[in-house]
């Protein structure tokens, strides 16, 4: 998702930004709209917190771990990345935005990975992490 986000941005040199973001400059100081993008917000936000919920209910994230933050912060370096992008007319903001928040998401995996047991194969004595070989 993050490689076609950025391709797309990186064809229309950052220009346009983010939809939402846009409607928030033209039409975020009326309540009624304001709730309106506020909802198309929340929407993207539950799109990666359903994510992180399958991975941690496939064991890849930490039971801790504070999924609706982690959601926000997604969604706050999409933003960021989209706004300036649009700024800069590059697609580059954006990349260096998403590759942050991935690595960010990444920690999280590799601590739980890392602290998976080791499980001895039948055939080696060599230790095949989280494999069950």
């Amino acid at each position: 998702m993050a490689r076609a986000l950025v391709g797309h941005v990186a064809k229309i040199d950052g220009a346009r930004g983010c939809p939402l973001g846009w409607l928030v400059g033209e039409l975020g100081e009326t309540q009624e709209y304001r709730e309106a993008i506020a909802s198309g917000f929340a929407t993207w936000k539950a799109y990666f917190a359903n994510g992180f919920a399958r991975m941690r209910a496939a064991g890849r994230l930490p039971l801790e771990l504070d999924l609706d933050g982690l959601a926000m912060e997604m969604l706050v370096a999409v933003q960021g990345g989209l706004l300036l992008a649009q700024v800069e007319r590059s697609s580059k903001p954006l990349e260096i935005a998403l590759d942050m928040a991935v690595s960010h998401v990444r920690s999280h995996l590799s601590a739980i990975e890392f602290h998976r047991p080791a499980i001895v194969g039948p055939a080696s004595d060599q230790a095949v992490p989280g494999t069950g070989r």
